[in-house]
C-alpha cells in the first residue's frame, strides 16, 4: 500500500487477508498483537478502497459475537 512501511501492521493484515484468510478481532489481538483491526480496516477500506467484507460471528466457549474480516475475489 502506498505511503506505508512494509513491516508495518497495516501492511501485515492487508497481506494476511490477501493469501484468502479471515481474521477475527480476537485474532488480531493474539495473533498480530494489535488491538487496531478495524480502524486499519476502516483505512484500507476509505483511503486505499479495498473491498472487504465482514459480518459477525461467534467464538470461544463463552460465544463472544466479534467480526471476521476477509476480501472478496
Amino acid at each position: 500500500m502506498p505511503g506505508t512501511k512494509p513491516a508495518s501492521d497495516i501492511c501485515k493484515i492487508y497481506d494476511y487477508l490477501a493469501s484468502h484468510k479471515s481474521l477475527t478481532t480476537l485474532d488480531a489481538v493474539f495473533n498480530s498483537n494489535t488491538v487496531c483491526l478495524t480502524k486499519y480496516i476502516s483505512i484500507m477500506r476509505d483511503k486505499y478502497g479495498i473491498n472487504i467484507k465482514d459480518e459477525w460471528v461467534r467464538v470461544g466457549t463463552k460465544q463472544k459475537r466479534v467480526k471476521r474480516y476477509w476480501l472478496e475475489d
